[in-house]
């Protein structure tokens, strides 16, 4: 019995590892988009760069639109895998997670 609880005490301890790195990437990440902004490069060369932001955002989305379409109609069930990638998700463009089910279009449950 002590050996499942510590199973499960690693597992949280390594979800809230994930989760607090993907919070200080996102702030590293945002902090460095605006210490862009700041420099003197074309505003041409900006617009890139925030696009490129953008499409790896929307690509990431795309993902978890996919795995809804091309799930059995019944209730779909994420992976472990999959449930971390939304939650890194979340954190690293720091989306509120009361509009997870507006953003990805998943049960916030989730």
């Amino acid at each position: 019995m002590k050996k499942i609880e510590n199973i499960a005490y690693a597992v949280f301890m390594i979800m809230k590892a994930a989760l607090l790195a993907a919070t200080w990437s996102g702030k590293i990440r945002k902090r460095g988009l605006e210490s862009i902004t700041k420099m003197s490069i074309d505003a041409k060369d900006k617009e890139i760069f925030f696009l490129r932001d953008q499409i790896y955002q929307l690509e990431s989305r795309i993902k978890i639109f996919q795995k809804q379409t091309y799930s059995s109609p019944s209730k779909t069930r994420y992976t472990l895998k999959e449930r971390l990638f939304i939650l890194w998700h979340m954190e690293y463009f720091q989306i509120p997670r009361r509009q997870v089910t507006k953003t990805f279009g998943i049960a916030r449950s989730t």
